[in-house]
């Protein structure tokens, strides 16, 4: 699990194999893994958390670590935030700002999965229920219970999550809290390109090719080599549909996975 070279499939299962332990020991493990850098580890962590304390009401959880997770999922959350402003009007980012959605989607839920370990489950998963209602007045009940339940600090941070804020004062509660200012496009791309989310860097390296792969040359160029076939494939799109290569390495010629493999065959064959 804290071997950041094994995959996140194989982090996935150790987490997995740790949970069935179901003593204070596997809790006290899996909390230290609630601020990972991977969303899919930090996920996979909470619900097993919130198993664990379903199944055994007298697990010791580890709640200064879990407040601590809170405020960093809370960050990252007002973080994606930006980046979606910042992309939203881009008629080139529309694949990015699905991927910044997405992550931002996932960011709630795991602060919700958060809240339910911190105070209750059941109250938290009905609150999560009934914010997605199609009935205003059940939202707003769902508002109102999360209002009363967090404590005040909490309520200044994360009632943003779930009222109907403009983008300004959401984005200005990022900056209140957390320090957080608006970047430039560059600025975001670099970080979507040295990330560790494979979707958000194959997404960044689409929009390139449709703007301008120029200044990212170079780290696009390393993408061609990266350990995940689908980051390797679309460094390879961006740099051919900007005229940015002149030969394909033998490497992507003969590339381990097949899709890779053809579509660098099929390039080659493209090139002067």
């Amino acid at each position: 699990l804290g071997n950041l070279n094994n995959s996140i499939e194989q982090r996935v299962s150790a987490i997995k194999v740790i949970a069935k332990l179901e003593n204070n020991t596997s809790s006290r493990i899996l909390c230290r893994y609630l601020r990972d850098e991977s969303i899919t580890i930090r996920t996979t962590v909470a619900r097993s958390l919130l198993k664990l304390k379903t199944k055994q009401a007298s697990i010791v959880l580890d709640y200064d670590s879990i407040d601590q997770a809170l405020l960093s999922e809370a960050k990252q959350w007002y973080k994606t935030h930006n980046s979606i402003v910042c992309f939203n009007d881009n008629p080139a980012a529309s694949l990015l700002v699905d991927a910044l959605s997405h992550s931002h989607e996932r960011q709630k839920s795991q602060i919700m999965a958060l809240l339910g370990l911190k105070y209750s489950h059941s109250t938290m998963e009905l609150v999560e229920h009934n914010l997605n209602s199609p009935v205003a007045a059940t939202r707003a009940n769902a508002i109102e219970v999360i209002d009363n339940l967090l404590e005040t600090e909490e309520k200044q941070i994360f009632i943003s999550l779930f009222e109907d804020f403009t983008p300004t004062r959401r984005s200005q509660i990022g900056a209140d809290f957390f320090g957080l200012k608006q970047l430039s496009v560059d600025e975001y791309i670099i970080q979507f390109l040295t990330g560790v989310d494979n979707w958000m860097k194959a997404c960044a390296m689409m929009f390139l090719a449709q703007t301008d792969v120029g200044p990212f040359e170079k780290q696009i160029n390393k993408k061609l080599y990266d350990a995940n076939p689908l980051c390797r494939e679309t460094a390879l799109f961006a740099l051919h549909k900007s005229s940015s290569i002149k030969k394909v390495n033998e490497i992507l010629l003969s590339d381990e996975d097949r899709a890779v493999k053809e579509y660098s065959i099929w390039v080659d064959s493209q090139l002067p």
